[in-house]
């Protein structure tokens, strides 16, 4: 690889399109189970009931050249067929993953992340653990080479723990559209927390945590009203990351 961590080219933009025409931007990335290849985004970027959004098709935009990442492909997959969708996911979870073909790996340059990178029953993610989301904040990215965009945040729940009962985190970050399924991982660190509170060191590691997925908006009007006032809270949904490996894995229950 042309001297870029293999992190930026497992994360793609997403343009759907409803009947040829362009619908909205997000962002998605591939996951592996065996040998198989899903690409993995929220399931409001495929299907978006809330603004009457529903694409029939998405397109990426490739490398093809590990050594040259101005060379790339567009490649476009449907959503449907036969009226059935392609991709699969949970009734209560904002995740979707859409099998990729099985040639794409070979024919185009694509890392994944895999359930190596989930974290470890043994490490401890830390109370405000830097995170790292990779994504197309308002569909910028770097033109040039085709690489997405790095934010910078922090845990700002219990990391394990559903938050409000729901299997997602809340991470502190400021977020925009088109950042909709960005992975979001721990920030590489060649020190890891066991869960027992010793340190280990090693080569640099990180851990893929979940998937974000929108900004935490108040529930009742008034703090609504005080939040378009005051500015946005600045807090994050994310999902956490072993249900993209049960969708994977073909499971049916969280």
């Amino acid at each position: 690889m042309a001297s870029v961590d293999p992190l930026f080219v497992a994360v793609t933009r997403i343009i759907t399109y409803k009947a040829a025409k362009e619908s909205s931007v997000g962002t998605g990335f591939f996951y592996a189970h065996g040998e198989s290849v899903f690409l993995v985004t929220n399931q409001h970027v495929l299907a978006d009931q809330e603004h009457g959004r529903y694409p029939d098709s998405i397109r990426i935009r490739l490398h093809t050249d590990a050594q040259n990442l101005t060379k790339n492909e567009d490649v476009d997959l449907p959503l449907y067929a036969k009226k059935k969708p392609l991709w699969r996911g949970f009734s209560d979870a904002d995740v979707a993953v859409l099998p990729v073909p099985s040639d794409l790996k070979t024919r185009c340059v694509i890392s994944v992340i895999t359930a190596a990178q989930l974290p470890p029953d043994d490490v401890r993610i830390q109370p405000g653990q830097d995170v790292l989301i990779l994504g197309y904040p308002l569909g910028w990215a770097d033109e040039h080479n085709n690489l997405p965009i790095g934010r910078q945040g922090m845990l700002a729940s219990a990391y394990g723990s559903p938050f409000h009962g729901r299997h997602v985190c809340l991470i502190d970050a400021r977020l925009h559209r088109g950042t909709s399924g960005s992975p979001v991982i721990t920030k590489p660190s060649t020190v890891t927390i066991m869960a027992d509170g010793s340190t280990a060191l090693g080569g640099t590691r990180w851990f893929f945590l979940g998937v974000h997925s929108a900004a935490l908006l108040p529930a009742d009007e008034a703090a609504m009203a005080e939040v378009e006032e005051t500015g946005p809270l600045d807090l994050n949904v994310c999902w956490y990351s072993r249900i993209v490996d049960a969708l994977a894995r073909r499971g049916n229950r969280l």
